[in-house]
């Protein structure tokens, strides 16, 4: 039988160890997020035309 202080002991080892597991899936999950954000943002690249007025002048327009 443990000692009620090894008992502890043990037990905030392994919040600490989950922890850490907690922390890297977190990283890992932003990277996901961003990583996914980017790939969407070069899925419509480039980025489509848009036809603006110079001068406001329909006869002025350029891409």
């Amino acid at each position: 039988m443990m000692k009620p202080l090894d008992e502890l002991a043990a037990a905030l080892a392994e919040i600490a160890v989950l922890r850490a597991a907690l922390t890297e899936a977190r990283r890992e999950a932003e990277a996901l997020r961003v990583a996914r954000d980017v790939a969407l943002r070069l899925s419509v690249w480039p980025p489509p035309r848009v036809r603006v007025s110079v001068h406001g002048d329909p006869e002025h327009e350029r891409d």
